[in-house]
């Protein structure tokens, strides 16, 4: 259960299914599809600094847990820093060792102007003070001989593990640097009807996220969506959500921030649920 909370924020800023603890470095010289090249000069300029906070819920509980998200710039010139925050809260801490999940995108522009991976990572705390312990796996992008190279960190201690094939002619997305592409424009407009593929990759290997943009006659009845806001229905590796055939949903407003979304059929229990209840700087 408290992965599924954790991993319902990361889906509502639209995550890749990467597993829990990753960690991605890669290399230039990659060859990959050209998106759509977005409209607007710099359409990630708007991105730039802002924070954006959301409460998950299931069953009765309102606010199991919590996530923030933010995009910064660095010091040194054409790089930013994506992260995404997530922790359980109240009873759902106690029962998960006030279980924490960290993820941090080092990024860089590519020729086409939209973000690449210089490194991703994801780190699972868990308890408190001298018994908190922490976990990193790390996935190094070899794309000179097209292999993801895997290690783990823990407790300051690094194994390697095995080396996983990449698929020819692709370079998979880390969790957030596809999601500010996506919102960005570099994979076409937000439009109802629409198909969206982009290529990922798992623990198993090359994968792929498939987003459908629901036309309103195709919206879920019980759904409540604000009026205006665009809804997706994304399709990911069963693996990450463990939802036995349940729908993943989110909907994004005017300015393609995601507003909220839903994992169906949890445990067999019910659908859990992601609102956001803030932003700050330039998208609010």
């Amino acid at each position: 259960m408290s992965r599924i909370l954790l991993l319902l924020g990361v889906f509502l800023v639209m995550a890749v299914p990467v597993r829990s603890a990753d960690v991605m470095t890669t290399q230039t010289g990659a060859a990959s599809p050209s998106p759509v090249v977005a409209a607007d000069p710099d359409p990630l300029d708007r991105m730039l600094g802002e924070r954006q906070s959301f409460d998950i819920a299931f069953l009765w509980f309102d606010r199991l847990a919590s996530g923030e998200l933010s995009l910064v710039t660095t010091e040194e010139p054409g790089r930013y820093r994506a992260v995404l925050e997530a922790k359980t809260l109240g009873l759902a801490a106690w029962l998960t060792r006030d279980r924490l999940q960290r993820y941090e995108s080092q990024l860089r522009r590519g020729e086409d102007g939209r973000l690449l991976t210089i490194s991703h990572s994801s780190t699972i705390f868990k308890g408190k003070g001298k018994k908190r312990r922490g976990r990193t796996k790390t996935y190094t992008f070899n794309y000179v001989d097209r292999l993801v190279e895997v290690s783990v960190e823990r407790n300051g201690e690094i194994s390697s593990g095995e080396s996983l094939p990449m698929a020819e002619g692709e370079q998979p997305q880390d969790i957030l640097a596809a999601f500010y592409n996506f919102r960005a424009g570099y994979y076409g407009p937000l439009r109802p009807g629409r198909n969206v593929r982009i290529p990922t990759f798992t623990r198993k290997g090359p994968s792929e996220i498939l987003i459908d943009v629901l036309t309103r006659s195709e919206w879920p009845k019980k759904l409540k969506i604000p009026e205006g806001d665009v809804l997706c229905r994304v399709t990911l590796d069963p693996e990450v959500f463990k939802t036995g055939g349940g729908k993943v949903y989110v909907w994004f407003n005017a300015d393609r921030i995601p507003d909220g979304g839903v994992v169906e059929k949890v445990l067999g229990m019910g659908d859990v649920r992601g609102t956001r209840v803030k932003g700050s700087n330039n998208a609010q």
